[in-house]
């Protein structure tokens, strides 16, 4: 889920009250930016614009469209 910054606190102690696990992913940001994904040894950037024609292209292209 995402949450504006300033409720970020009313949303972790909600999640406590529920017994809900929270992980901090990363943050939103511009639509035409960069995603990155940052792991032990490696990390994966590419742009959101190049994210989304995967996205809602995949279905068409498979079926032939």
């Amino acid at each position: 889920m995402t949450c504006d910054p300033e409720k970020v606190a009313a949303v972790e102690q909600l999640a406590g009250q529920l017994g809900v696990p929270l992980y901090d992913a990363g943050i939103v940001k511009a639509r035409d930016g960069t995603f990155a994904l940052r792991l032990r040894d490696a990390g994966v950037s590419q742009t959101v614009a190049a994210l989304r024609e995967v996205y809602f292209s995949a279905i068409p292209k498979r079926m032939g469209d």
